[in-house]
């Protein structure tokens, strides 16, 4: 990928690669029934900018979720401010206009408690709404947008998780 003549990142070769570290704090409040969490993250620059596992300096979030069950329905929501610590000479400045942005979710969903295939089915619909940090000229990666994520899971594999998800 590249801007004005300039090489952002390669992404040409199959490969391996290590991401940023996440290293966060997080003070959960309430119940499963009715709760919430805060929390604050540093990513720590272990990933390359070249290959886009990391952003090449350092990187904070602060967030913030909140949550209610009523009987078998539960509600959520979530708030997060993104900052990306980049470099003076990264190449991402060239396509970035800001280095911060926000986030948001509003979650709800059926929780199947029963040992039947259907009775023990539960679903969760997330919207979400994102902001961008980039100035590329390409409308589909500039503007903020819209996220949507369907979640189904079972009350026999409490573990487990399918899902998909549409920007």
């Amino acid at each position: 990928t590249e801007r004005d003549g300039r090489v952002i990142g390669d992404l040409s070769r199959p490969g391996w690669a290590l991401m940023d570290l996440d290293v966060a704090w997080v003070r959960p409040f309430g119940t499963a029934e009715a709760g919430g969490r805060v929390g604050v993250s540093v990513q720590l620059p272990t990933g390359r900018q070249a290959d886009f596992s990391g952003s090449g300096g350092t990187d904070g979030l602060v967030g913030a979720a909140l949550w209610r069950r009523y009987g078998h329905w539960r509600v959520s929501g979530q708030v997060e401010r993104v900052w990306l610590g980049l470099p003076e000479h990264s190449p991402l400045r060239a396509v970035m206009d800001r280095t911060s942005f926000s986030r948001a979710w509003a979650n709800f969903g059926w929780i199947g408690e029963g040992p039947g295939l259907l009775s023990g089915l539960g679903i969760e619909v997330s919207l979400g709404y994102t902001g961008s940090p980039y100035r590329t000229g390409l409308s589909r990666l500039d503007r903020a947008g819209w996220q949507q994520h369907w979640t189904l899971r079972h009350a026999r594999l409490p573990r487990w998780r399918f899902g998909f998800s549409e920007e």
